[in-house]
């Protein structure tokens, strides 16, 4: 019981990317990576080929590798021992990697793809006339002479401290090195091998994890490194987080704050003034510094659940806090708001209003119920393979799949604050939507929450006893749901799930769907074919 538990919460880890701390990602690196960690953070030396021996050696030194100072020494080596270019490109992966909700991504390609098309976008802004317009001509002409003197015989260490001094001197954006440096030295952006040489160097140094999952190599920088190495670079938000923060204060505002930073507003468009910001470096207490108590008051409404400071201060840091535990966001706003719905899935069987109305999920508390339906729908139409059914009228279910051979998929959703109860009353109003798609064959009824309590699980499997044959009533919470949509679309693209997989009563969870997928996958049918 305790494996299968153990099972089912690294799955959801990995394919919901999810913080791991160190002591989560130790089991999954095999013994070279083990002994690379533990060599970087100077785990005491060890004579042995076993990897439980390295583990155990590593997991007596976490709470000295989760200080500011380990970090700081571990940065200070990294710097020293790795060339100029190498490191420059070394760290922006690895700011990439951070600003990831989880520090985690879960494909090492997508990283590499990532890191090589935003910096050949950098570059494309560098060359065009408006990339440096905002700086004062004399602080660029200063600038690029040191960076000139500096690349005349390669950057040294401690040429590199110079220029970081003559950067914080000058007010120069970490961006706006970039964009001066390219135009000035000639240098290019980064490449496919680059961004891999990079990547090695990061995780020869102990600041990367890697690993095999699902067939992919899954990229992640452990929690309590992680949080040390965002409070040194100063970043108190990931983007995803600012974003969802920046959306909610007036443009005005975000001029002001702009122009202020040295980063004037060279657009009316609100998006690209907060990319302004967030690649700029502005912190998101000075954006929030300009507002006054009522307007901070209004974000505080945000999240009814927290206490409201008096002192100003202390308002802005638990804003601050408040939102960075929001990050889940997509990139760009997708055509259909569906797929935000799906993206948010979990919290919105949870009811986790918070969290909703922060990232702009959902705009009204009544709003949840719609929103989770919707999601579910997305999974099965776009990732499951089975365009969903919308029913209309009442008294009837959430949606359902049509299938072959007089079958039926029919599911409810009922999202919830506190774990579901399948309680009698339920079970009637289920059993009269089973009954009603007679002569269907009802298999299964999915019920989607949150999570459910434990008496929901016996009481599922009596409501099958008094459905027709072949009816299964199957609990399964959201997460589970994406956990399998995840996996479905990434491992088998453009292909139906085989319904056997979720034709089973009681509750269905992670380490249940691994097994039936290993039984029914090779049933999988092209979206062309028959259901």
């Amino acid at each position: 019981m305790f494996a299968g538990s153990c099972l089912t919460e690294l799955a959801r880890r990995v394919y919901h990317l999810v913080p791991m701390k160190i002591a989560d990602v130790l089991p999954e690196l095999t013994i070279l990576p083990l002994r690379r960690f533990a060599d970087a953070w100077d785990v005491s030396t060890i004579k042995s080929d076993k990897r439980d021996v390295f583990e155990q050696a590593i997991l007596g030194e976490v709470s000295r590798i989760d200080t500011e100072e380990a970090v700081l020494l571990r940065l200070a080596a990294f710097e020293r021992e790795v060339e100029y270019v190498r490191r420059t490109n070394a760290e922006m992966l690895l700011r990439r990697i951070l600003d990831q909700p989880g520090h985690v991504i879960a494909d090492e390609c997508e990283l590499i793809k990532g890191a090589v098309d935003a910096d050949a976008a950098l570059f494309e802004y560098a060359r065009g006339n408006t990339s440096t317009r905002h700086l004062d001509q004399r602080t660029i002409d200063i600038y690029a002479s040191v960076l000139e003197v500096a690349w005349e015989n390669k950057v040294s260490f401690d040429e590199y401290q110079l220029i970081k001094r003559l950067q914080r001197k000058l007010n120069i954006a970490r961006r706006d090195h970039r964009v001066i440096e390219m135009r000035v030295v000639g240098t290019s952006p980064i490449g496919p091998q680059e961004a891999e040489q990079a990547l090695r160097d990061l995780t020869y140094h102990g600041f990367v994890c890697r690993f095999k999952r699902g067939g992919q190599t899954q990229v992640m920088v452990p929690e309590e490194i992680a949080l040390r190495l965002r409070a040194i670079y100063g970043v108190s938000l990931q983007s995803g987080a600012y974003r969802n923060l920046a959306a909610k204060i007036p443009i005005t505002v975000i001029k002001e704050t702009l122009e202020q930073a040295n980063q004037p507003a060279v657009s009316l468009k609100k998006d690209f003034l907060v990319e302004r910001l967030i690649d700029g470096d502005v912190p998101p207490a000075t954006l929030l510094e300009h507002l006054d108590s009522d307007a901070l008051d209004e974000l505080f409404a945000n999240f009814p659940d927290q206490k409201r400071p008096a002192m100003r201060a202390v308002k802005i840091r638990h804003l601050i806090s408040a939102f960075d535990r929001f990050v889940k966001t997509v990139e760009s706003p997708p055509p259909d708001p569906a797929r935000t719905y799906y993206d948010y899935l979990v919290e919105l069987a949870s009811r986790q209003y918070g969290v909703l109305r922060a990232a702009s999920v959902i705009e009204q508390d009544r709003n949840v119920d719609r929103a989770f339906e919707r999601g579910v729908r997305y999974a099965f139409s776009e990732l499951l393979g089975h365009p969903a059914i919308q029913f209309t009228g009442s008294a009837h279910a959430d949606g359902g799949v049509v299938a072959k051979k007089g079958r039926m998929v029919l599911w409810d959703c009922k999202s919830a604050l506190k774990p579901y109860a399948l309680t009698e009353a339920k079970c009637a109003q289920f059993l009269h939507y089973v009954a009603k798609e007679a002569p269907n064959v009802v298999c299964p009824f999915l019920v989607f929450s949150g999570e459910f309590t434990g008496d929901s699980g016996p009481r599922a499997l009596a409501l099958k006893a008094n459905c027709p044959p072949g009816t299964e009533i199957a609990l399964m919470t959201a997460a589970d749901l994406k956990w399998l949509a995840d996996k479905w679309s990434r491992e088998y693209p453009g292909e139906r799930l085989p319904l056997d997989v979720l034709a089973h009563s009681g509750l269905l969870n992670t380490e249940i769907l691994k097994l039936r997928l290993e039984l029914f996958a090779s049933q999988a049918q092209d979206k062309r074919g028959p259901v």
